[in-house]
């Protein structure tokens, strides 16, 4: 995942998540999509935070973790956006995460999007393409900290967590 520096990703009230300048694996697919037709949010009029057994309930039953990984075209930031949709289609009111990873002298950021939910135990955070409950920890390795050997990325990359960005 890319996003040229200063390209902020905000969640409009009309409920479109403009993506303007994410690029990943060095693709230009969210750069283009974000700046033609932006990334639309399931949005209800009324959002709950859930309880960490609703939380757990939802997971079971939500397929995105079941959607085929596609570089370049289908990656984390879109299983992000539909486990996010899918929440917000229950009422359950969810975060899109990025944790930025790695930033170049030319201003290209390189991360990770996830998921994350305010429950009774707190702000828990979720890995979209496998269910799981993953911590994230600035200047940790988000693999490393997570025993993460089965997720599709770039495996050559530290991972260290940078920075955490929380979009409601």
């Amino acid at each position: 995942m890319k996003i040229k520096r200063g390209i902020v990703i905000a969640v409009i009230v009309t409920a479109v998540l403009i993506t303007g300048g994410v690029m990943f694996c060095c693709y230009k697919i969210g750069y283009n999509q974000g700046n033609k037709t932006g990334y639309t949010l399931a949005r209800k009029e009324t959002l709950h935070n859930p309880s960490y057994k609703e939380l757990k309930e939802f997971l079971a039953k939500d397929k995105t973790n079941f959607n085929r990984y596609i570089k370049g075209k289908y990656v984390c930031l879109e299983f992000a956006r539909d486990l996010n949709n899918n929440a917000e289609k229950q009422g359950i009111r969810a975060g899109v995460v990025f944790l930025k990873t790695k930033e170049s002298p030319n201003g290209e950021v390189s991360g990770h999007f996830i998921n994350c939910f305010q429950t009774d135990k707190g702000l828990i955070y979720i890995e979209p393409q496998n269910d799981k409950e993953v911590r994230v920890e600035l200047n940790k390795s988000y693999l490393q900290l997570n025993n993460f050997t089965d997720l599709d990325t770039d495996k050559t990359s530290s991972w260290k967590i940078l920075s955490i960005e929380i979009f409601w």
